[in-house]
């Protein structure tokens, strides 16, 4: 059985059009759906999940792809990293809305 802080926050995440005062949740996508608002309103909600621990650091990087714009990416580095290694990450899927944050 969830524990009762687990059924709130669930509670919050499904409700939360009332908890902005707004009486119907509004539908996220549709076929009338705005890119650009849908990835400014996934941005704007990226801040809420969490923050990097302390003494993590995060250098934005532009990998040149021959391109204009290049590709952008980050070096995210923990205390007492060793410089000469690295996790390599590919975000998988077809997930194509918000940014590198």
């Amino acid at each position: 059985m969830p524990s009762l802080r687990s059924r709130l926050f669930i509670f919050s995440l499904q409700n939360r059009h009332l908890l902005q005062g707004k009486r119907k949740r509004r539908a996220m996508l549709d076929w009338n759906t705005s890119m650009p608002e849908l990835r400014a309103e996934i941005e704007q909600g990226a801040g809420f999940f969490g923050k990097l621990p302390e003494g993590f650091t995060l250098e934005p990087v532009d990998i040149d792809t021959g391109d204009k714009d290049g590709l952008p990416a980050e070096w995210m580095r923990p205390p007492g990293a060793a410089a000469d290694r690295a996790i390599l990450y590919f975000h998988g899927g077809g997930y194509a809305t918000g940014s590198i944050a």
